[in-house]
Order: C-alpha cells, then sequence, then structure tokens
C-alpha cells in the first residue's frame, strides 16, 4: 500500500512517515517538552495540510488552557485562551471526542462562552478542538485552523489527527509533568539563594 498512500496523500506522505517514526520510536528519545509539542504539531500539521494550529496546556496557578505551541501565521494581538470550566473543556471531557466550529456556534451549552473566548475563535479561525486525554481526563487541547487549500477537514483527518493525539497523550502529560517539577525546583532554589543572601 505504499505507493497508493504515496499518490493519495502526495505531500502529506512524507510527514505521515516521519510522524509515524515519531510516535513510534523517537518520542521516547524525546529530551523535553517544548522539543517535543514543536516536532509533534509541525509534523502533524504537514500529514494533514493545515495552516495552522495549537496545541494549549493548563498554566500551573489557574488550570485554564493557554497555547504552548503554535504553528502558521501568529497574531500577536491576539491570545487564545480557554478558562479551565469553559464549557469547551466540559464537552469534550463529556465526550472525549472533536468539537467543530458549527457546533461551537449553534448548540445551546455553548451559549455561556466568554466574549474573548468566541471573539479569539473567530479570528484565530479555529476550525476545530480536539481534547489531548491522558487518563480519562483532558490534559490539552488541539485546536485547527484552516486547511492549507481552503478545503475542509475530511473525517480521515480528523480520525488520523485523534489517533495521532491518544497515541501520544501519554507522553505528553509526562513531559509536562516533568516541566512543571523543573520549574519548581528552579523556583525553590531561586527562593534558597535568596534566603541565604538575607541571613548573611
Amino acid at each position: 500500500t505504499g505507493q497508493i498512500d504515496k499518490l493519495f496523500y502526495r505531500d502529506a506522505y512524507e510527514y505521515r512517515q516521519k510522524l509515524k517514526d515519531f510516535t513510534e520510536n523517537r518520542i521516547r528519545g524525546v529530551l523535553n517538552l517544548d522539543e517535543m509539542g514543536n516536532e509533534l504539531l509541525n509534523l502533524l500539521c504537514g500529514a494533514i495540510g493545515c495552516r495552522q494550529a495549537y496545541l494549549m496546556l493548563p498554566r500551573e496557578d489557574t488550570g485554564d488552557f493557554d497555547v504552548r505551541f503554535s504553528i502558521g501565521p501568529t497574531q500577536p494581538n491576539l491570545a487564545l485562551s480557554v478558562k479551565n470550566d469553559s464549557p469547551i473543556i466540559q464537552w469534550l471531557q463529556k465526550t472525549k471526542t472533536y468539537l467543530p466550529k458549527e457546533r461551537l456556534d449553534i448548540a445551546p451549552e455553548f451559549k455561556s462562552l466568554w466574549k474573548e473566548e468566541l471573539e479569539s475563535i473567530a479570528q484565530l479561525n479555529i476550525q476545530m478542538f480536539m481534547p489531548v486525554i491522558s487518563r480519562n481526563n483532558v490534559i490539552g487541547l488541539l485546536a485547527l485552523g484552516e486547511k492549507q487549500n481552503k478545503h475542509r477537514y475530511s473525517l480521515e483527518d480528523i480520525n488520523y489527527s485523534e489517533r495521532i493525539i491518544n497515541n501520544t497523550a501519554a507522553s505528553i502529560e509526562k513531559e509536562y509533568l516533568q516541566d512543571q517539577l523543573r520549574k519548581r525546583e528552579q523556583e525553590l532554589s531561586l527562593e534558597v539563594i535568596l534566603s541565604l543572601h538575607k541571613m548573611l
């Protein structure tokens, strides 16, 4: 099927091969969250032909989901953030599947979304949110912008993306927790140094 896949996916074929290698082998040798997030998003965008994508992870202080990695043209004045008690998170946690923009626009459960949330989703042209689920919890969000050819995402694109995200969710969570731990250790050692200085 290699040749058929090559014809069918064209440019995306090589990205898909690299992504397969990354998720099955190389991901275990990744050094940190930044390396993992950037590589994953790059390859996934190439594989499904999307112009913009955002991988969102929870902030340590509030638990709100902020963009940690992004691909594509950025808009400096726009920050995409989803509150941890947002109907978007509640819906993704409940259904464990992707949330298309059309549903956001019409379903009554999203009427209570913050104006800022809705505005940034519209201005960044987010087409769908996908939950990153580890141990039955939403630990991150993948927000997909437009496709390069302005077409809609096919069901195959969506299934493929969900499969990749599900296969890498545990690794993302592990690196995210390591990252938090490192930050905390740095903060603690800084506090120790500062308090020693005061004592001297």
